[in-house]
């Protein structure tokens, strides 16, 4: 019995495992090098694949990447998929 316990909770595990880190491709989301400057995107692609940075630093140095880019290029950007976060205005 406690083996068949011990076989269904390691099986539960494998199943719902997920890979962690950065989502797989070069760093750029969909629709972003139509409107970002080249360097910008050189920018956001050398973070990426930085493996010395964590990935809350990666998310740090991405948002100060993103802070030099103008608010009317920031505006032109593809949203992310999905509803937006609870109390952001859905309509453009």
């Amino acid at each position: 019995m406690y083996k068949c316990i011990v076989i269904v909770l390691l099986f539960a595990i494998l199943v719902n495992a997920r890979p962690q880190g950065p989502p797989p491709g070069d760093g750029v989301p969909p629709g972003f090098a139509d409107v970002l400057s080249s360097d910008v995107i050189q920018q956001l692609k050398d973070v990426h694949n930085n493996k010395d940075l964590s990935m809350p630093e990666k998310k740090k140095a991405i948002d100060k990447i993103m802070d030099t880019v103008d608010p009317a290029t920031r505006a032109k950007l593809p949203k992310p998929p999905g509803p937006p976060p609870s109390g952001e205005d859905s309509s453009d």
